[in-house]
């Protein structure tokens, strides 16, 4: 390896110590925690993937060094996704490979995570999730006890939602595994070509398509539930409830997509689709909306009608 290529693995190491303390110990530890694997993302992209996977692993050591062995989970992840992600953009792959790949490194993480924590600590986080949620619940109830509401019917409700939360685990798991690799892909993409690095990007929101026979799947899980004796079979209902809220989160997505095909089709302002974005972490009522529109799109020929 070049001298050059030592210092910007220096460089990455170093940045990846700041942004997990900052991580750790500061209000942005949300979003630093997405994108712990930028450093390497970085790094890949300029140098390959080998150096970086010596960078990741060197920063798993210093990682357990430095912040405990609690912490090491948050190097291997970060590790891992950052050199696939820029790996493949070393490699000149297509945006949407890149993604694929990093989001394949960041569900494979999170997995190798859970069996480890049970093999070795025996920590089971599922288990620790339902504890949670339990004691949540308990204290709730005590709350409106002492407000003298109806503790009955509020405790039902809760607990029916905790248990349906604790159902959509393994699409909660997809979900997040996703989220990583695009808040990456655009994170990585904006620095690097910053850098004169070429990445090549996503395709604009306003041209997301995705498959028709998604709605099928949709009225399949629906209709699954539907059929006596389904839901007394454990497995069976999860995949049903996870392939309804997995297939959910992607009609709202291609409802973005129609709300920026819409905004472009008419000339208005970008900031109307971003406007829409920003109020659907402010109302979640517009999940249903978008999710519905969504659905719209893939079915109808509404766009055709749209552009006339």
């Amino acid at each position: 390896m070049s001298v050059r290529g030592v210092v910007e693995g220096a460089v990455a190491l170093a940045l990846y110590g700041v942004m997990l303390a900052l991580s750790a110990y500061t209000p942005l530890g949300l979003f630093l925690s997405l994108v712990l694997p930028l450093p390497f993302a970085v790094y890949a992209a300029r140098q390959g993937w080998q150096p970086s996977a010596w960078a990741a692993a060197l920063a798993l050591v210093l990682t357990a060094f430095l912040f405990g062995l609690p912490a090491v989970p948050a190097a291997v992840f970060a590790g891992a996704v950052g050199t696939a992600l820029g790996g493949a953009h070393r490699k000149r792959r297509p945006a949407e490979q890149a993604v694929l790949l990093a989001f394949l490194a960041a569900l494979v993480s999170m997995l190798l995570l859970l069996v480890a924590l049970a093999a070795f600590f025996n920590i089971n986080l599922v288990e620790r999730f339902e504890t949670l949620m339990r004691e949540s619940l308990q204290a709730a109830e005590r709350m409106l006890e002492r407000a003298g509401m109806d503790v009955e019917r509020q405790a039902a409700m809760w607990h029916e939602s905790g248990r349906w939360l604790h159902q959509l685990i393994p699409s909660m798991l997809l979900m997040s595994a996703a989220t990583v690799a695009l808040v990456n892909q655009w994170a990585a993409g904006h620095v690097l070509r910053r850098m004169g690095v070429p990445v090549r990007r996503l395709p604009p929101l306003k041209d997301w398509r995705l498959p028709r026979s998604l709605l099928y799947y949709y009225l399949a899980s629906i209709v699954l539930l539907f059929i006596p004796g389904v839901r007394d079979v454990t497995w069976l209902a999860n995949v049903a409830w996870n392939g309804q809220a997995l297939l959910s989160v992607l009609f709202v997505l291609q409802g973005l997509s129609l709300v920026f095909f819409v905004a472009d089709a008419r000339g208005w302002s970008p900031w109307v689709g971003r406007a829409v974005v920003i109020l659907l972490f402010l109302f979640p009522h517009l999940f249903l909306i978008l999710s519905l529109a969504g659905i719209v799109d893939l079915a109808t020929r509404v766009r055709d009608v749209i552009r006339r």
